[in-house]
């Protein structure tokens, strides 16, 4: 239980982080358009060009172990995806009937942007970053079982694997405790997240 909320608080804060830099990178990237699109998804094009895991070793490497460096690292190697996601929905979002209505009638630019285009990026975006938080979950768990995570005393499900496996033989039931939660929090993610999307799915198509 004290292991939860650094292992699902982790994985919560990594989508929230990539979520919002990706959301307002890819938004300005589309709207803009121009040399600032083209500068901006290059930067964006390179951190992609990159494995993400490598990327996060790197950074680790760079920060040193540790909790919260371990969240910089996974934000730094996730937004990019999402910043270009965003940056397409953002440009599609330009022809639009509700968006040309807006600016036919006058509505000042800010708040086209902030009543019609973000909340229908932030939608999509969101469920695209639910989609992710099974995995982001195992990753989080499997680089703190590699060291590269909370550091003890704290615990957290991926450093309390690591360190009963050196005790597997005399009380293999420590495993058991970590092992699982990882198991169902991981099914749960991937089951609310996918029918997160079909209730999504099915409300736009009406």
């Amino acid at each position: 239980m004290d292991g939860a909320h650094r292992s699902l608080g982790a994985a919560l804060m990594v989508l929230c982080g990539v979520f919002g830099i990706g959301l307002v990178y890819g938004t300005i990237a589309g709207l803009t358009g121009g040399p600032v699109d083209t500068l901006l998804m290059r930067l964006a094009d390179v951190m992609m060009s990159l494995p993400g895991l490598v990327l996060a070793f790197a950074v680790i490497g760079v920060l040193g172990p540790g909790f919260v460096n371990l969240l910089i690292a996974l934000i730094v190697a996730d937004w990019a995806g999402y910043a270009r996601l965003a940056r397409s929905m953002a440009m599609d979002s330009e022809s639009r009937p509700d968006v040309i209505a807006a600016r036919m009638a006058g509505v000042p630019g800010w708040r086209i942007v902030t009543g019609h285009i973000l909340p229908g990026i932030s939608l999509h975006l969101g469920v695209v970053a639910s989609l992710a938080l099974g995995g982001m979950i195992g990753a989080i768990s499997g680089l703190s079982f590699l060291g590269l995570g909370a550091q003890p005393p704290h615990a957290e499900w991926g450093a309390m694997l690591s360190q009963a496996r050196l005790f597997f033989a005399v009380a293999p039931w420590l495993l058991w405790g970590p092992a699982l939660m990882i198991f169902l929090s991981v099914l749960a993610a991937n089951l609310i997240s996918n029918a997160l999307r079909d209730v999504l799915a099915v409300e736009g198509r009406r």
